[in-house]
């Protein structure tokens, strides 16, 4: 997928021809080629798979001189399916930051939604300490350090037993990582810190929900992920044993069932 919409590029995939359409929103810092091998396997099933790389990733224009915000890339997620005239409500599912947009799509654009799967995220805005932290690692990008940073992301992001047994893995996530400049990591990075509180829109949301975490996840662990299910009326809550941060990479076939299954229970839930 590559759009021209207004002055911007989007680049990510569109892969597959069927009614039923899926948007898969990547976590950070990773962009939509994280979903490659999902969106030809949920193809097969008959699904056509949207997956954009969020501003800044994977090919896609920056932020020039807006403001970075998840809201924005909630907007931006609406313009793509507005340029390839999808005017049916879409399933979507998020990863940790594709999450905190799904959230954000969910108050700004309900209508546009028939699903949502919430992988490995949560609803609550940082806290001073979380807000902190990213500070600092803005500093430390911006101080020349790029590499090191994101490469002490690893141990957070994939669990030891992927880092240990599943090489492929590792290295698909250091090369994505590497595809964002400097400057795209910190306009992330200043999104995520500022994004709002997003549970006051939990117990409106009346389409099916599913929520699933890794065991084994450091950065939204399953006590923080699980409250959404219990906030959103009928959500589905799953933990998926030896998966940390990124179940979609760790352990695909199950992040696949959960697309699959949202997507049948989208179909038959009242309208």
């Amino acid at each position: 997928m590559n759009l021209t919409i207004g002055t911007r590029v989007v680049r990510g995939l569109d892969v597959g021809a069927g009614d039923d359409v899926v948007v898969l929103l990547h976590p950070y810092p990773l962009h939509a080629g994280t979903y490659e091998a999902d969106a030809r396997a949920l193809a097969v099933e008959g699904l056509r798979v949207v997956a954009p790389s969020a501003r800044g990733f994977g090919g896609s224009s920056g932020w020039g001189g807006e403001t970075p915000s998840i809201d924005a890339m909630a907007d931006d997620v609406v313009a793509v399916l507005d340029a390839l005239d999808v005017t049916r409500p879409v399933t979507v599912a998020g990863i940790s930051m594709g999450g905190y947009v799904a959230l954000a799509l969910a108050r700004r654009h309900p209508a546009r939604l028939s699903a949502m799967l919430l992988a490995d995220t949560k609803a609550e805005a940082d806290s001073p300490e979380a807000q902190k932290g990213r500070s600092e690692a803005i500093a430390r990008v911006e101080g020349g350090d790029l590499a090191g940073y994101l490469e002490s992301l690893l141990p957070k992001q994939l669990s030891e037993v992927t880092r240990t047994t599943k090489p492929d893995v590792v290295a698909a996530v250091r090369a994505l990582g590497k595809d964002a400049s400097a400057v795209a990591i910190v306009q992330a990075m200043e999104a995520l810190r500022d994004r709002p509180d997003a549970r006051a829109v939990l117990p409106g949301i009346r389409f099916p929900v599913a929520v699933a975490c890794g065991a084994l996840d450091e950065v939204t662990p399953p006590s923080v992920v699980r409250p959404l299910a219990h906030a959103v009326r009928g959500a589905t809550y799953e933990e998926i044993p030896g998966v940390a941060h990124f179940p979609n990479l760790e352990a695909p076939e199950t992040f696949r069932r959960l697309v699959t299954e949202l997507v049948a229970r989208a179909a038959s839930a009242p309208r």
